[in-house]
Parts: structure tokens; sequence; C-alpha cells
């Protein structure tokens, strides 16, 4: 049997188990060790008889950080039993996807360590970043446009441009396409997008665009672009109505 076993100090590991087995589900082979949770705690005969309990499994230890008195321990029985993978560092995206692959997949231990880890990482995103840099005092072009199909309102589009980026932006190019006056007028790469989508009742005004009542559904994309150099040069919602709103999405592993 293969098993995980989240350790800290304190009750850091029990709270992730129990988030773990709430958005995953109730697997049997994760469980928890909180040490100091106890007066007079033995951690040594404690990590001992978890370890006699475990004896024929491959155990996945998981501490709360690299150097604390809990990993140590932990660190003076993998020398000697090639059965017990230790990792420190314990966050909630490594348990999960490690838990998926132990159960789901023949991968070797230390494989599915190292994937569940690259996951991890790439999964830490400073969120201020996401946001367009830019200052009270600059320059914006704000564009508003309803988008319309065989003569009905679709949705509702807002845009701001950085003029200093998007320069000489024409009322010409936003009939016609931004984005291609962006790569072929500008010679600039759009590279990615930030998006979250959203529903909430729709205001008066966009209820009057959008040819529906107000506080009807309405989908919203707010949306931050950004070129191949990093730099965001869009930040945009669109407003859907309910009857033309899909949202489409494909999930890799």
């Amino acid at each position: 049997m293969r098993k995980i076993l989240c350790i800290s100090h304190g009750n850091l590991a029990k709270g992730m188990t129990e988030t773990v087995k709430m958005i995953v589900g109730d697997f049997k082979n994760i469980d928890y060790y909180c040490a100091y949770s106890k007066e007079d705690e033995d951690i040594e005969r404690e990590i001992n008889r978890i370890i006699e309990e475990n004896h024929g499994n491959e155990l996945f230890v998981i501490s709360d950080i690299f150097g604390g008195s809990v990993n140590n321990e932990w660190m003076k029985r993998i020398n000697n039993d090639n059965s017990i993978h230790l990792v420190a560092g314990m966050n909630l995206a490594f348990v999960i996807e490690l838990l998926v692959l132990i159960n789901d997949s023949q991968m070797k231990g230390d494989e599915a360590i190292l994937r569940a880890m690259k996951t991890a990482t790439e999964g830490f995103i400073y969120c201020n970043q996401l946001k367009m840099n830019i200052s009270e005092d600059d320059f914006v072009y704000f564009i508003h446009r309803v988008r319309y199909v065989d003569g009905v309102p679709y949705a509702i589009e807002v845009t701001y441009m950085p003029i200093n980026l998007i320069m000489n932006l024409k009322p010409t190019h936003v009939k016609h396409s931004i984005y291609d006056y962006i790569e072929n007028g500008l010679g600039l790469v759009i590279q990615s997008a930030h998006r979250i989508i959203t529903v909430r009742g729709a205001t008066k005004e966009e209820a009057e665009e959008l040819h529906m009542q107000a506080n009807e559904p309405v989908g919203v994309a707010e949306q931050v672009g950004y070129l191949s150099n990093g730099a965001a040069f869009e930040y945009s919602t669109t407003t859907h109505h309910y009857d033309h709103f899909k949202a489409e999405m494909v999930l890799t592993k």
C-alpha cells in the first residue's frame, strides 16, 4: 500500500489532511501526525510506532518545514529505509497532486514526488503582478463596445489600454481588430491572459444595452492580457447576456 503521512508542529497536519479530503474525497491512504500536541510527548517513540504500523507500506512523509525538529527526527529514518520518502515544505497543491498520482498511476515514488513538486511550484503566483502596472497619472484608452450578432446584442466590452504601450490606436483599429493592430501594426506579440469568470445580476445600464431586465443574470469575464515581454497591455470586462454565454474549458493532467 502507498500512504501519505502529513506531519507538523501543532495542528497544521490535521488541518491539511482534512482540507485535502474535503477537496478530493475521503481517501483512506492519507493520515497525519501532529507533534507537540500532548504534554511530555516522546516524538521518537511516536515515529517508531508509526513506522511499525506501516511496515510493508510505501510511506510518503510530508513535513511542515525543513530543519524543524519533526523533520529532523524523520531524517534519521530515511537512510536505512528505502520505503520512506520524506518531503519538507507542506503545501496543499503538492499533497493533492501526490495523493492523486500514487492512487491513479504506476509512477515510481520519486517520480510522483518530483511531478507533484513541479505542480505545486507552478501554483505559486504573486497575484499583485496580475494587475496592470499603471499609475493614477498615466493616460489610457477607454473603449466601450456592444457586440451584436444578427442585430441582437450579445455582450458589452469595456477595455482599458495604456497609451504609452499601445500607441496611435485609431477608431478604425477598434472597429476592425485591436489585436491585429497590436501584432501586425505595432509588431508586438500577445502572449497570454489571466481571466476570471463570474455570474451576477445585470445593472440597469447593462440591461438596457443587452435588451434584458435589470438583475437578470449576466456572465462576466474579467481579463488582464500580457505581451511576450511580460507587460500587461489590456484590462477588460466582457458582460454577456445569459442566453448567449457559455464557458468551455479543457482540463489536462
